[in-house]
């Protein structure tokens, strides 16, 4: 039996769905369940949507706390106001990785051998679709458009946007925009 444990805002709970293979689904956490085969995979929105989080074998707790990495291509960037905050929201089309690829390596990694940036794989499955959410000013902004009109994937790094700011209100997905790497 495994045990979800999330460490998220109250809105997004209700948004999560747990799959496996094409005959486990559920949006019930609150009992250990019975998860029959791997990977696992907690999505968004509804039994197909965009997933947030993936484990390659099953463990008796399975933890997320609402911080995800994507890989993949800017399809649009919004401009907005809300509430007197000027806004970009950039839409992503991708997927999070198995495992979660560094940013930079460490000193270990270092010494356990030749750093080399791992190259952008196309995913096992589909990919889904991420808004991540920045501040106008933001320079990140910028690094979003040049991906836009020159077609480079990216690694997007974020997390679900607190319950008090309220961008859940106007924004399916709202995730906060952390860091972001550029590829070629």
């Amino acid at each position: 039996m495994t045990q979800l444990d999330l460490k998220i805002p109250k809105y997004a709970q209700e948004m999560l769905w747990l799959t496996a293979g094409e005959q486990f689904a559920t949006n019930q956490f609150d009992q250990p369940l019975s998860i029959p085969e791997t990977p696992i995979l907690l999505r968004w929105g509804n039994r197909q949507g965009a997933v947030m989080a993936r484990w390659a074998v099953s463990t008796d707790k399975l933890s997320w706390q609402g911080a995800l990495q994507v890989r993949g291509t800017v399809e649009a960037v919004h401009l907005l106001t809300v509430k007197n905050l000027d806004l970009m929201v950039i839409e992503i089309v991708g997927n999070v990785p198995l495992t979660p690829l560094a940013r930079f390596p460490g000193l270990t990694d270092l010494r356990d051998q030749p750093f080399e940036r791992s190259p952008f794989r196309e995913s096992d499955m589909p990919p889904g679709w991420y808004a991540f959410l920045l501040p106008l000013d933001s320079p990140l902004g910028d690094f979003a458009h040049h991906s836009l009109t020159h077609g480079g994937s990216i690694d997007a790094y974020g997390a679900l946007a607190d319950e008090k700011s309220g961008f859940h209100a106007f924004l399916g997905m709202p995730l906060v925009m952390e860091s972001l790497t550029l590829f070629p």
